[in-house]
């Protein structure tokens, strides 16, 4: 167990990278420094396939949908890897 979380503290100890959002600044954070939300609203058919989907998979509608914003983030920036949390 100890060898395992020092495993994992060490693969977690570099930096977080930032978003590198397109069209903004060069460090990648917005120019505006208010947030924003963003209601997404999914019809209930593809509501209902995405559930179904991660049934069939073992997994949680939440985890599936994470899975997939992930997924997206990371065609928006281009970066392999995203944290998100």
């Amino acid at each position: 167990q100890i060898a395992a979380e020092r495993f994992w503290r060490t693969q977690l100890a570099p930096p977080v990278p930032r978003f590198h959002w397109p069209g903004k600044g060069t460090d990648g954070v917005p120019s505006m420094a208010q947030g924003a939300q963003y209601p997404i609203h999914f019809p209930r058919a593809l509501s209902d396939a995405l559930g179904e989907m991660a049934r069939a998979q073992g997994a949680t509608p939440f985890a599936r949908f994470f899975a997939l914003l992930s997924l997206a983030l990371h065609r928006l920036t281009g970066q392999s890897d995203t944290l998100l949390g």
